[in-house]
This record gives structure tokens, sequence and C-alpha cells, in this order.
């Protein structure tokens, strides 16, 4: 957990690819859960990284899925829908 805090600081002082690397790396040891992608989207979103943010919703999302976490998929889904729009 501590380096997705890590993962997050890179993401808020400009190390976008420095941030997004770490949380693929996460992303990837962390298979049963969608914590990680949530976080990512979260970061890059608030750091202003829109394009950034939908990828990784969309993750998140297809990992929801593959749970069987269906509400948390919608939910995660109408999210990127609301964000690929502000990118248009």
């Amino acid at each position: 957990m501590a380096r997705d805090g890590l993962a997050a600081l890179y993401v808020r002082v400009g190390r976008n690819e420095d941030g997004d690397a770490l949380y693929r790396e996460r992303h990837d040891e962390e298979p049963g859960d969608t914590t990680v992608a949530i976080g990512a989207a979260r970061a890059f979103l608030e750091a202003g990284d829109t394009t950034r943010a939908v990828l990784w919703l969309d993750r998140a999302s297809g990992r929801a899925e593959a749970l069987g976490r269906d509400a948390l998929a919608a939910r995660l889904r109408q999210k990127t829908e609301t964000l690929r729009a502000r990118l248009n």
C-alpha cells in the first residue's frame, strides 16, 4: 500500500509516467481487487490528466466485471462515460 501512495505522489508532482508505471505494477500484483485502478484514476483526475483517468477507470470497470462485481462495474462505466464527455 505504501507503493500506492508513492505512485500518487509521483502523479501529484508531475511524474505521470513513473506514477503510471508503478500503478501498473501494483494493479498486476492485486488481481482480485479494484482499489489500485480506482486510486490511479482518482490521482490522475486530480492532477488534470483526464485521459489517463479514463484509462484507469476502464481497467477498474473491467476488473470489477471480471470479479462479478456488476454494480461496481456499472458505476465505474458511468463515471468513465462522464469523463469521456469532458474530453470531447
